[in-house]
């Protein structure tokens, strides 16, 4: 865990040591200057630090600081980012027999500015923009009656979403009218103390047949009882290593994020406990999980597999980094002959309320029968023929 932080912070300081060295080229030949924009620039570093310290404690403080750091990494990564394309033109200027001109520092720099302003307000415009994903899923007996799901992800209740995010996505879903409504962890990112009237507000949800849920690693940060609370105040039932019957065409199975083990929490994460041995092709076998993994069990058992976790990388270039962890960073998989995977790029936010390439998303889908096999009667004798 510590090399993994270590190397975290590494990360980080690149960013911040490429702009300082940009920064510098244009500043006058001054020391005191110089260290003054260093010491500037680390002080926003360790603002994320800090901050999220802070936070973790529930302290004030940390709800002032941790907005503002988490900007400055959005920020900072765009800058890193136009920065080095820059870099990259002027070597190519200096070096290929090209008709270009080296960008001069002061250019480099309002560039840089530039980029991170558009950025920015894409990413502020983006976040606001709440798409719905529609997919039809020819997956239930012949015989039975179609079903709407609605399927939200890493909401984050509580965390940094800007004032009305809540109430538009109640209000959305309320307007979708979907028989169920299942969310695949990271509801709640704050005790349940602070988010009273959010989880007031999904109380108020009840689709026919019901709201289900299962914890994300985000419920484990919050602590378990606090987890379990919040749930049931917004109504939702927690599916923790087990699975329902919703309908006579549909199974529910859930499992716990498999962080609650590394926190010390005693996590439901058995899948093949989780899973019906066979639905024996009555009914469609659906798993909510947190993270888009995949196991034997679920490809054996189950027929849909719905998860989120990665955001699609919420801000852009953020993906690329989540995309080596979560290689199935959002969108539809086929994963076997039997299973189908969906990767939601969630309705909430973990850090800035931004979005940059990934809008948030609720899926609405809807599983109605599969076509029945044709039956063909014999030939009776007297009607064969000879070809």
């Amino acid at each position: 865990m510590m090399l993994v932080l270590l190397a975290a912070i590494l990360l980080y300081a690149v960013p911040h040591l490429a702009l300082f060295v940009w920064i510098q080229r244009v500043l006058p030949p001054s020391p005191l200057i110089r260290i003054a924009v260093l010491l500037f620039l680390l002080a926003l570093m360790a603002a994320f630090y800090a901050g999220f310290a802070l936070y973790r404690l529930d302290h004030p403080a940390g709800r002032f600081l941790l907005p503002i750091a988490f900007l400055w990494m959005a920020f900072v990564f765009w800058a890193f980012c136009a920065g080095t394309a820059v870099e990259l033109w002027n070597l190519a200027a200096r070096t290929l027999p090209l008709p270009l001109s080296p960008l001069a520092p002061m250019k480099q720099l309002l560039l840089m500015g530039a980029v991170c302003a558009l950025a920015f307000l894409g990413s502020v415009w983006e976040a606001h923009t709440l798409q719905i994903r529609r997919v039809t899923l020819p997956l239930l007996p012949p015989t039975a009656s179609a079903l709407r799901i609605a399927h939200l992800s890493d909401l984050h209740l509580g965390g940094l979403s800007p004032r009305g995010h809540r109430q538009r996505l109640t209000e959305t879903l309320a307007a979708l009218q979907p028989d169920l409504l299942l969310s695949s962890g990271d509801f709640i990112d704050a005790p349940v103390a602070r988010i009273e009237s959010d989880l007031a507000a999904f109380a108020a949800l009840n689709p026919p047949l019901g709201k289900y849920g299962v914890l994300g690693n985000h419920e484990f940060y919050q602590g378990l009882d606090q987890a379990i609370a919040a749930h049931t105040r917004a109504g939702f039932r927690l599916l923790r290593g087990e699975w329902v019957e919703i309908a006579h065409s549909l199974i529910v199975a859930g499992v716990d994020d498999r962080d609650g083990h590394r926190l010390g929490h005693r996590a439901a994460t058995d899948e093949w406990h989780a899973l019906p041995e066979t639905a024996d092709g009555r009914a469609v076998v659906l798993l909510l999980k947190h993270r888009p993994s995949i196991s034997p069990a679920a490809s054996q058992r189950a027929d849909l597999q719905l998860s989120g976790h990665t955001h699609g990388g919420q801000i852009f270039p953020f993906g690329v980094f989540v995309r080596l962890f979560n290689p199935r960073l959002a969108g539809w998989f086929r994963i076997s002959s039997r299973l189908r995977l969906y990767v939601s790029r969630g309705v909430g936010f973990w850090g800035p309320p931004l979005r940059l390439l990934a809008p948030p998303e609720i899926t609405l889908i809807e599983l109605v029968p599969r076509p029945a096999p044709v039956s063909l009667s014999p030939i009776p004798p007297e009607q064969e023929t000879l070809q």
